[in-house]
This record gives structure tokens, C-alpha cells and sequence, in this order.
């Protein structure tokens, strides 16, 4: 069967009303959305849209909603899209939602269902919300924030945004400039890949792919769009008076490494899937190929600010990357690819083995980002205040009961990004804290016993200072030799 069909969401006045055509696979019928599954996210319904809680989440935390990105075909996202990520930001301390819809619609159509599951979680907790979210899911959340729903304006209920991914400035095949086009705008090419050749569905439509046949003028006159592809996504980077973004965002780019991929020019890659340009908020800065490392605030018109960071910049290996289409060994990947993983597939094939979306541990560069953004001075209308977490500690031979001051260089090592400061054995390593990312240090001065002290981070120490003291290591014993000799 093919998904010719496009939908068209109806008007509605309650969520679990709301109403919307699809292709094919339940014949065109129309189909309600359900209401909160508190029994966690999962539902073999055909519904247009659902709002999903996580199971043993209460109420008076703070909200989150996940938001999934593009969808083939007129399916919506599975239980495995988000993998670990609303475990983690559970066990983090927030309540977590997740918002499921089939992308083969207008984004102003399924921007009321969103507006409707936001107000839903508002009743829920009392409390603004923080989207959390992926690819097309990101353009859905703007086309609400932005005012661009088709019956639901903004309701001043989301505290920021928070997307990974998203094709903010476009999925065109190739550059597109005022000379070419209906639009007072430049656009970058903005795919990665083909799979969004002969998407057919009308999001692609109007983030900047054109369907298979095109549209009829009948079908022009139903959807109430545009011949012209992208008018989304041209839409929202204007920011007219009235269509402004009302948050703070913070916005996450993937980046994909192989041999073929990088060696020239890390920017002119993507995700395997949106490419780095498409990815940058404001399609004016698409033509600048300059790394976004975080920490780089941009006011938009309005006042609120935008931030963009490159996931694992500047850690990303390109010396060591493998053949093309070559899976690596297990932790030795590079990068973050857009979705599922595609080893063995020639088009998609790159190094990258962690996923945006799909967070699996606190390791992950995203998961992190979230919590520093979530746990930033909400009076400071920036980014956050980077937060210095200093360990001090003195080596002591067990045996002697004296410092131990040779043997340190590069035996002293925290898994996580962190500067070190011997100073003759008042030992003090200088990191980055991020609330409930545990951290290990690992000591192995020559000729000693191997220490590991995890530090798990569940609340910032005072001044900033996590003391251990002195910390005893007992010597190894070489065969043929005593302790000491």
C-alpha cells in the first residue's frame, strides 16, 4: 500500500476528542486520541496522538515531555525510542511525559493535540513544562510556542525547549537562495541522507521536502498549504511580531564520523540524516562552518536567547575513525547519529555509536546537557552557570605513612572532561558538576595498587569542595621482592 494519502487533524475542544485522518493501514477512518496512560508508555492503539506518564512519577516534581521526532510511513514512535531517557530524568527527580503522534500530518494540526497534552501535564503538576525534543519534534514544539497552531495559541505554559536533532533550518535537497525560490531567505541543503527522498508526508512537505507526485490543486485547497516546500520552517525563522519565540532553547546538534566523513570538513557532515547546517537554529548562520561548542548565547527578537552545542565537541576523534560502514568495538565509537542504529547499511554507514534520541546512561553528552540546562539559575536568562566541582586528596603509602609524589603524571584520571593541579601532592582536580552524573576517579600511581572512588553527585558540595583527605595505597607486590624494597 502506498501512504498517498496526507491528513488533516479536525478542530476539537478536548483532548481526548481530538480527531484526524491517516493512510492506509486503518483505511482512512478517523481516530481519537487517548487521554494519560499511567501505566507507563505503552499502547498498540491507532491513535492520532497520545499522551503517555511514566509509571512512579509524582506529581509535584518537575515536568518533562518528551517529544519524538519523524516517523515513516503513518506510524508514531515505540516504547524503544527514547530508550533510558525517562528513567534517568525520573530517577533525576522529574515527572516525565511522553507525547506520541504519526508525522504524516500538518505540524499546525498536531501543534493542538501537543497544546492540549501540555495543558493536560500543567493540571497534572501545577507546574511549566520543558520539552524535551527530536527531530521533527522540535518544529512541532515550535510551530506551538511560535503561535502556529491551527486553533491553539501559546498558553504561557512551557518554562524552556529543548531539542536534539531538529532540522531547524530546513530539510532542502540543496542550498536554497532568494534567487530560486518564493522566499526573502536563504536555506542550506539540510538532508543527510535520502531517506527523506519520497517521504510523501505533508511535515516533509513543509520542512522542506517535496512529496513524491506533488499535490493537486485539490489537495492544496483540503491541506491549506503552499505549492512551495518548506513554508514551515520559513515561517518560524522569521519571528514576525506575535510569532516569537516565548522561551529559552537550547539546541543539540548530532555529528557522524567515519573515513568518509569529517577529514575535510567536521561541518559539512550531519547525523546521518539532517545535516549540521540544517540542524542550526537560524538558517542565516547555516553558511558559517564554525564549531558551536556551547556557552555561545544568541538574543532572538523578543529577548529570549537560543544556544547551540555540538554533541561531544570537542572530543569527537577524527584520527582514529574506522572504514566506512565498519561497526567499532564496543565504546570506542564516535559521534551521535540520528536514530536507530544502521551498521551495514552503505548509505548511513558512520562511526557513531551513540544515539541522540535513544539515551542509554548518564554517559551520554545529551543527557548531561539536559541537566545542566534543567538545573540552570532560571534568574540568570542565560545558559547555565557552569557549576566547578573541586576534588582535593593526599596520596599516602600505606606501608611508609609517607606522601607519595612520584609516579602521578597521567596516572590520576577522572572519566569525565577535568584539569589537574598536583602542587607537590595537595593533590586538586577541577570538573564540571552536573547533578546525578556519577563520575569515577581512578588512581594508579607506578608501583601501587589500582583505587577507584565514584562520586556520585546527588547534591553540590559546600563551596563547591569534595574533600577525601588522605588516601592510602598499599604498594604491589613483585615477586622475589618485599613490600618496600
Amino acid at each position: 500500500l502506498r501512504t498517498r494519502k496526507l491528513t488533516k487533524a479536525t478542530k476539537s475542544s478536548s483532548m481526548s476528542e481530538v480527531k484526524t485522518y491517516y493512510a492506509n493501514f486503518t483505511n482512512n477512518k478517523r481516530v481519537t486520541t487517548s487521554n494519560i496512560y499511567v501505566t507507563g508508555f505503552k499502547s498498540d492503539t491507532k491513535d492520532a496522538s497520545k499522551l503517555l506518564k511514566y509509571p512512579n512519577t509524582y506529581s509535584d516534581k518537575k515536568p518533562i515531555l518528551l517529544v519524538h521526532g519523524y516517523q515513516p510511513l503513518n506510524d508514531m514512535a515505540g516504547d524503544g525510542y527514547w530508550l533510558k531517557t525517562a528513567e534517568l530524568l525520573n530517577n533525576a527527580d522529574y515527572t516525565v511525559y511522553e507525547f506520541r503522534w504519526r508525522t504524516n500530518a500538518r505540524f499546525s494540526d498536531v501543534a493542538d493535540d501537543l497544546a492540549k497534552a501540555i495543558n493536560i501535564i500543567v493540571g497534572d503538576t501545577s507546574k511549566k513544562v520543558t520539552l524535551i525534543t527530536h527531530s521533527f519534534g522540535g518544529l512541532l514544539s515550535r510551530t506551538y510556542l511560535q503561535n502556529y497552531a491551527t486553533t491553539m495559541p501559546y498558553n504561557n505554559n512551557v518554562q524552556s525547549l529543548i531539542t536534539i536533532g531538529t532540522p531547524h533550518s530546513g530539510i532542502f535537497d540543496s542550498n536554497y537562495s532568494t534567487s530560486n525560490g518564493i522566499y526573502s531567505q536563504y536555506f542550506p541543503e539540510g538532508q543527510d541522507s535520502e531517506k527523506f527522498e519520497n517521504c510523501n508526508q505533508l511535515s516533509c512537505h513543509e520542512a522542506g521536502e517535496p512529496t513524491e507526485d506533488g499535490l493537486s490543486n485539490a489537495e492544496i485547497r483540503y491541506y491549506g498549504i503552499t505549492t512551495s516546500t518548506g513554508e514551515l520552517v520559513y515561517k518560524l525563522s522569521q519571528m514576525t511580531s506575535g510569532h516569537q519565540m516565548p522561551v529559552d532553547t537550547l539546541v543539540l546538534i548530532g555529528l557522524t564520523i567515519n573515513e568518509r566523513r569529517g577529514f575535510n570538513d567536521l561541518f559539512e557532515e550531519g547525523d546521518s540524516l539532517i545535516s549540521y547546517k540544517g540542524q542550526r537554529f537560524l538558517p542565516d548562520f547555516a553558511t558559517i562552518n564554525n564549531p558551536t561548542t556551547g556557552d555561545i548565547a544568541k538574543t532572538l527578537p523578543g529577548g529570549k536567547k537560543y544556544y547551540e552545542y555540538v554533541l561531544g565537541y570537542p572530543d569527537l576523534d577524527l584520527i582514529t575513525a574506522i572504514p566506512w560502514g565498519v561497526a567499532p568495538e564496543d565504546g570506542l565509537g564516535e559521534g551521535y547519529r540520528h536514530s536507530s542504529n544502521q551498521w551495514g547499511n552503505t548509505t548511513h554507514g558512520f562511526r557513531g555509536t551513540w544515539n541522540e534520541a535513544a539515551i542509554e546512561n548518564e554517559n551520554h553528552h545529551g543527557y548531561k546537557q539536559f541537566l545542566t540546562w534543567l538545573n540552570k539559575n532560571p534568574a540568570t536568562q542565560g545558559y547555565y552557570q557552569a557549576q566547578i566541582l573541586t576534588i582535593k586528596f593526599k596520596l599516602i603509602d600505606d606501608s611508609t605513612d609517607l606522601p607519595i609524589t612520584e609516579g602521578l603524571n597521567n596516572n590520576i584520571r577522572l572519566n569525565t572532561q577535568y584539569s589537574i593541579d598536583l602542587n607537590n601532592n595537595n593533590i586538586e582536580i577541577m570538573t564540571e558538576y552536573v547533578r546525578y552524573v556519577s563520575q569515577i576517579l581512578t588512581i594508579k600511581p607506578i608501583g601501587y595498587h589500582i583505587t577507584e572512588k565514584l562520586i556520585l553527585n546527588h547534591s553540590y558540595p559546600e563551596n563547591g569542595i569534595l574533600d577525601f583527605g588522605e588516601i592510602r595505597l598499599q604498594r604491589e607486590v613483585v615477586e622475589g621482592l618485599l613490600p618496600g624494597e
